[in-house]
């Protein structure tokens, strides 16, 4: 079994910063990196941990959020669309391959914002806006197996720019400032408790 930190596959993992032993990782350029470090051999003070081995690069201009599924990364990105003309922005999801880094697919969602993304096991959720540019929180999740968009629902009166959390018991949003913490049904992305 591999991991590390706390987003972690059984094949590979993405690890921003310093490794799990606290030792500084590799250097990291504009880039996301996939990183391997096995954690089954059992740790003791005589015991040397070797240093995870870069594995792929996801190349990123600007730090963006990702989530882990079973056999993919995924990584949140702002985009934009043209049609009859104009410009307007989009979320986009890229479920890159854990082992390569290499792009597989990439998933338009039809909301102006993406601050947040997590996953359970069949859907990734995507957050966003809640801010000054994009007052209204909108709350998407992409379907892992078919990488189809199953909802994208807008918070009507929320402005929570805020990490989402996808759990046994729902979906959530808060944290970022909020004086609240918000559930939301995992199937359609509507408020159930606040």
């Amino acid at each position: 079994h591999r991991r590390a930190g706390r987003h972690h596959q059984d094949d590979a993992v993405i690890l921003p910063g310093n490794d799990p032993t606290g030792r500084e990782a590799p250097a990291v350029t504009s880039s996301l990196d996939v990183v391997v470090h096995d954690v089954t051999t059992p740790t003791t003070a005589a015991t040397t941990i070797a240093v995870p081995e870069i594995v792929a690069r996801i190349p990123a201009s600007d730090v963006y959020p990702l989530a882990i599924t079973d056999g993919a990364v995924w990584v949140g990105r702002q985009a934009a669309v043209e049609r009859a003309g104009s410009t307007y922005p989009i979320a986009q999801l890229e479920r890159r391959n854990p082992r390569t880094g290499a792009l597989e697919r990439r998933v338009d969602i039809e909301q102006e914002a993406v601050y947040g993304i997590a996953a359970d096991e069949d859907t990734v959720y995507v957050s966003g806006g809640g801010d000054g540019g994009v007052p209204l929180t909108t709350v998407s999740g992409v379907d892992v197996t078919t990488n189809t968009v199953r909802f994208t629902h807008t918070l009507e009166g929320i402005n929570c720019s805020c990490p989402i959390v996808a759990g046994a018991d729902g979906l959530w949003l808060g944290g970022d400032g909020a004086d609240y913490v918000l559930r939301l049904d995992p199937g359609t992305g509507e408020l159930v408790t606040r």
